[in-house]
């Protein structure tokens, strides 16, 4: 019983920190920028929406 009670836990742990979200702002102004592409080691992870954030 133990042992699926901790199964379920760091089931439900993953599934709700499991996504990330990146906001892109204009360093001047703060303002969000809509469709901007989002990259990691060259490879294109999201496009932001019109408030600024990409959530992959």
């Amino acid at each position: 019983m133990k042992k699926i009670f901790i199964l379920l836990l760091s089931f439900g742990y993953l599934s709700i920190f499991s996504q990330s979200k990146v906001i892109v702002r204009n360093s001047g102004d703060q303002s969000p920028i809509s469709n901007a592409t989002v990259s990691c080691n060259s490879k294109i992870i999201g496009k932001t929406d019109g408030s600024g954030i990409s959530v992959f």
